[in-house]
């Protein structure tokens, strides 16, 4: 690659994957009337929210974590509805193998990225 005159280099990238799209919470339907009323903090709980699962960290590591939604769910349930406790519940319970530890290959995908 080289840059043009200007110095500048444009590049276009394509990603595309089949994982299944998750069910966004609407902004409305995420807190009850005991929430404060920031729009920036609700916007951002609803980008990490939806019915599937509850992600941790950032637009740029959205992983899963069990215990971490456990965690958030204990400390916001207060002001979330019924709906997206359910849904936080729910995306815990479903990782669950039937002796009730995790069916999650975390490890292994970890180990999987330092191969790169």
């Amino acid at each position: 690659m080289h840059a043009g005159p200007t110095g500048n280099l444009c590049v276009l990238a394509t990603a595309l994957a089949d994982d299944a799209p998750l069910t966004p919470f609407e902004s409305d339907n995420l807190f009850n009337d005991r929430v404060a009323d920031s729009l920036r903090d609700k916007q951002v709980f609803a980008f990490l929210a939806s019915r599937e699962k509850f992600t941790a960290g950032s637009w740029r590591f959205l992983t899963y974590f069990g215990r971490d939604t456990l965690l958030s769910l204990e400390l916001l349930m207060p002001v979330l509805k019924p709906d997206v406790i359910e849904g936080a519940l729910g995306s815990v319970l479903e990782r669950l193998g039937p002796n009730g530890k995790s069916r999650t290959k975390k490890r292994s995908v970890n180990l999987q990225r330092w191969r790169i």
